[in-house]
């Protein structure tokens, strides 16, 4: 699976997603409706309170996103950009507060929220000097 667990020190949680081509159009980051059981299928953005999110965005390739992929793009940015996450059943929204932290070769594909509230695409580099 693309997205694993990196520690659990001190009650601090972590995730790590690497945003593939392939891991945005298979897996299922909002929890969605199964209409046949009646029931909610956990999705992965239903993360503990105060989880920090790490999002790999080097494993980015050139390539189509299909409709899963298209619908978890904007899942991300409504978890950074307003702390929530909307569950596919019966169109609710939950808020969260996750941190995120982006690795990108340039500027992300993901709003950027500032400490200040203002969003941007990009904050800054951290250049690789080793």
């Amino acid at each position: 699976m693309e997205i694993w667990p990196c520690g659990n020190t001190n009650h601090i949680k972590s995730y790590h997603l690497s945003m593939s081509l392939h891991t945005l159009n298979s897996l299922h980051l909002v929890p969605k409706q199964d209409s046949v059981a009646n029931q909610l299928v956990s999705g992965a953005l239903q993360l503990a309170r105060n989880t920090a999110l790490f999002l790999d965005e080097m494993q980015l390739e050139q390539g189509q996103l299909d409709t899963s992929g298209v619908w978890n793009i904007p899942a991300l940015g409504n978890l950074i950009s307003w702390q929530k996450v909307d569950y596919d059943f019966n169109k609710m929204e939950f808020p969260c507060n996750i941190n995120v932290l982006i690795t990108s070769e340039g500027r992300s594909l993901l709003p950027v929220r500032t400490d200040k509230g203002v969003k941007s695409n990009f904050i800054g580099h951290i250049r690789n000097t080793i």
